[in-house]
């Protein structure tokens, strides 16, 4: 009689560790969805090859309002330190804009980004290209934006 007793007191003790168990995991409420807003300040600027530009960024519905900046692209895109100061490179990057982006610290889907763009250079090359249209004419980027590539002015002649 008293290994039943045991027995049953053993099954008491599981049945009621699993019940304290299972309130306590309905008494957790979930965690709450933060709405946290990142901008970046200026949104676009136009800046010169070699010239720096400090960014700011502004973080809504979270109480750490530090941001991880970065610069999107490979190569020749520029830097930016962690306090959003942005160092355009030397040689254009192709196509001629930069994505700067703020990732919030307390959410980092939370991301605002600020466009640095940079002016078209201004000159004009010799057409060499015999079966062009504008053989022996001077030509510049400026006059084919968006139909001629950056090659064809390195590789014509």
């Amino acid at each position: 009689m008293e290994a039943q007793i045991g027995k049953s007191a053993r099954w008491g003790w599981v049945a009621a560790a699993l019940f304290v168990l299972a309130g306590c995991e309905e008494s957790h409420s979930p965690s709450p969805v933060l709405n946290v807003t990142v901008s970046v300040s200026p949104d676009r600027s136009t800046i010169e090859l070699g010239d720096s530009l400090q960014l700011a960024a502004h973080v809504t519905g979270a109480t750490d309002t530090t941001v991880t900046w970065s610069v999107v692209g490979d190569g020749n895109v520029g830097t930016v330190t962690q306090d959003g100061l942005y160092r355009a490179p030397l040689s254009l990057p192709w196509p001629p804009i930069v994505a700067v982006t703020a990732s919030s610290n307390a959410a980092p889907r939370a991301t605002g980004t600020g466009e640095v763009v940079f002016p078209m250079p201004d000159f004009a090359l010799e057409d060499v290209n015999p079966g062009s249209a504008a053989y022996g004419s001077l030509i510049s980027p400026l006059d084919y934006r968006g139909s001629v590539s950056a090659w064809y002015f390195g590789n014509a002649g």
